[in-house]
């Protein structure tokens, strides 16, 4: 695999943050989004208590929410490290009030999905009320491929079709209806 698929972009600037400056400063937007929510009027959102917030997530998602089930406990915050040191800004802006809004509508309605309810926390963020970010995110595991050909082409399979062709299983060609065999 080509080292240039490791190496994406950031925001200008991110590498001059420390990790512990970062983990702070997203704390801290933590704590500001949830105070801003306790402001809702009529609302259980009031005792919500501080989330945990942790830095393991990895893979493709920025950020999750973990519901604890239980009104006296916060959940947990979840936010995917790698993407913290490369876009801060984005991470910190967007990514922390969408995760605290998921908190605060399970709290008030005990809805965890990106619904009515959570859209409407958003809006009173000042925050678009969207699902997905746009920030370039690295696979948590890469898969392994193995190399067969047949008699037009090079195939690519993964480690369950390779293992069940070493026990004897035969897998044609779609194309030459040609038997694969091994490039190795």
């Amino acid at each position: 695999m080509p080292d240039s698929l490791f190496q994406l972009p950031h925001e200008p600037g991110a590498q001059r943050y420390r990790p512990d400056y970062l983990y702070r400063r997203c704390e801290q937007a933590v704590e500001h989004w949830l105070k801003r929510a306790r402001r809702i009027s009529h609302s259980r959102a009031s005792d919500l208590p501080m989330p945990e917030v942790e830095f393991n997530l990895r893979g493709l998602n920025a950020g999750m929410a973990v519901f604890s089930g239980r009104r006296t406990s916060p959940g947990r915050i979840r936010i995917n490290e790698d993407l913290l040191r490369r876009y801060p800004r984005e991470m910190i802006q967007h990514t922390v009030p969408h995760e605290v809004a998921h908190l605060v509508a399970y709290a008030l309605y005990r809805k965890t999905d990106h619904g009515e309810e959570w859209q409407s926390i958003m809006r009173y963020f000042g925050k678009p009320p969207t699902r997905c970010h746009q920030m370039q995110a690295r696979p948590a595991r890469q898969h392994k491929k193995y190399r067969y050909l047949c008699g037009c082409q090079e195939h690519l399979v993964g480690a369950q079709i390779n293992a069940r062709i070493h026990r004897g299983l035969v897998y044609t060609c779609r194309r030459c209806a040609e038997p694969l065999r091994s490039a190795a």
